[in-house]
């Protein structure tokens, strides 16, 4: 079942996590490299480590608990594995290890945001669920110089928000491997995976 009701491009709270109101339907754009136009956008935040992060609500299909996972066979750092998405089978991405922060304790479970970018469904796995924002068009800032190189490569910019910095992710970044030219597609990574296994694996 969804969390925190994050569902279909939608975001509406449960039990105070969260901003009420239906968010605009699910579409695809791309991501750019620079200031997001158009007006003010609504962001789905995350928690990743100590970090605040946020993807455009969008592009956000849904927030799901810890799923059960198939391992990839020598998939690249930070492929988790599979999932079963009712049927689906979708790609878990780390964002821990994407973002360069240290690795989830054991025993600690994460949430998957499940993301729908350039006709593709991935899961970023996150830590926490935070709120759905809408800060003002005019507060969006370049990335600080302060913060790592490796870090300013996956993100967009920066909003300020009550004190604290939200990263807004480049999500062509966060999808584009270390050992791909260009975005990631999970069907390279599972030729000659037993498929049928995966779906065994249903978490819902």
């Amino acid at each position: 079942m969804p969390a925190d009701g994050f569902r279909n491009g939608s975001a509406q709270t449960n039990g105070g996590n969260g901003s009420n109101g239906a968010a605009a339907p699910l579409r695809t754009r791309p991501f750019l490299t620079d200031r997001p136009g158009g007006g003010s956008i609504q962001y789905c935040t995350f928690e990743v480590v100590d970090l605040l992060v946020g993807i455009d609500v969008r592009n956000v299909q849904e927030v799901i608990r810890h799923q059960v996972m198939a391992p990839v066979p020598l998939a690249p750092p930070g492929v988790c594995g599979l999932i079963n998405l009712r049927g689906q089978i979708v790609t878990a991405l780390d964002l821990r290890t994407r973002l360069g922060l240290p690795p989830r304790p054991p025993g600690v479970r994460a949430m998957n945001a499940v993301v729908r970018h350039r006709d593709e469904v991935v899961s970023l796995m996150v830590d926490r669920t935070r709120d759905v924002v809408t800060p003002p068009e005019e507060q969006f800032e370049p990335v600080p110089q302060t913060v790592s190189a490796g870090l300013r490569s996956m993100c967009m910019g920066t909003y300020k928000l009550d004190g604290r910095l939200l990263l807004v992710l480049n999500v062509d970044a966060i999808l584009r491997l270390p050992t791909e030219a260009t975005p990631f597609k999970y069907p390279d990574w599972v030729a000659g995976l037993d498929v049928e296994e995966v779906l065994r694996h249903d978490g819902n």
